[in-house]
């Protein structure tokens, strides 16, 4: 809600939650037999079983499901019996409820206009040939929304890419730049520092190259993929200390015997595992 709609969207989210649980409470003291409590007592249930859910599922975009969602809340807020409201009271409560959904409404638009240049641009930088343009009309996105990593992140795959297939030193510093921005602003993680690894050795900053190495360790320890590729990566830029130091934690992650690595081409070809024992295919 706050990625989609910013503060006031969760405000008012906040603000509809409060209001639909005193309603529930109201409505449930406001029972008087047993049979109105297990209604109101299964519209609760629902509710919030409803609520939990769409914590880890995007359900509700479906219409059907948005209807049983309502009607849950429905029997879990409403009283028993007809609850008359000040007239004057009930108008003030109507305009305020519209007011909010407009301006909510028209941020939601403002935000899907912005989800649809990126969307637009993204479809671009599938073309190698067309993957400069694409980063450079990011630079609109991210003057309209500065605090958003996720545009500059972008970039720095787009100039990635672009400077892999072109060896272009200039590019590779570009979309260190652009990496460093997006993990400045929140994105950091171990994908982005192998990224910014392949970057650095790329321009031939090793020593930088070796600290990326390690700081996708701190983020991704337990990764049997990504530590392997790390240590193999260090080894072909000539950083044997990284590497030895990234197989050796390798070989000490749960299921690494399990993982087989020692059929990959690339594992018996590195002069680095020689050097450690690893564990048998077969037992």
């Amino acid at each position: 809600v706050l990625a989609e709609l910013g503060i006031l969207g969760g405000v008012a989210m906040l603000a509809s939650v409060v209001v639909a649980l005193r309603a529930g409470v109201r409505a449930w003291r406001s029972a008087s037999t047993l049979r109105e409590r297990h209604l109101i007592s299964a519209g609760w249930a629902a509710s919030v079983g409803f609520g939990i859910h769409n914590l880890f599922d995007l359900a509700a975009w479906t219409p059907y499901v948005s209807l049983l969602g309502l009607l849950a809340l429905m029997l879990m807020t409403a009283p028993p019996v007809p609850v008359a409201y000040p007239a004057r009271r009930g108008r003030i409560m109507a305009w305020a409820a519209a007011l909010v959904a407009l301006v909510l409404m028209l941020t939601g638009i403002y935000s899907y206009t912005h989800y649809a240049r990126y969307d637009a641009i993204l479809k671009q930088g599938r073309e190698q040939g067309q993957r400069l343009e694409a980063a450079a009309e990011l630079e609109a996105l991210i003057a309209a929304d500065p605090r958003q990593p996720v545009y500059r992140w972008t970039q720095g795959i787009l100039y990635g890419m672009m400077a892999h297939s072109t060896q272009d030193a200039a590019l590779a510093q570009r979309a260190l730049e652009r990496f460093s921005e997006a993990g400045e602003l929140g994105m950091d993680s171990a994908v982005l520092r192998l990224n910014q690894a392949a970057l650095a050795a790329q321009i031939g900053d090793l020593e930088a190259a070796s600290g990326h190495l390690e700081r996708m360790l701190a983020y991704a320890p337990e990764s049997i993929t990504m530590v392997l590729n790390a240590a193999l990566a260090a080894e072909r830029w000539g950083l044997d200390e990284t590497a030895r130091m990234l197989w050796a934690h390798l070989l000490q992650i749960d299921g690494v015997e399990d993982a087989s690595i020692g059929l990959l081409p690339e594992v018996a070809e590195s002069q680095v595992a020689d050097e450690f024992t690893l564990p048998p295919l077969f037992e």
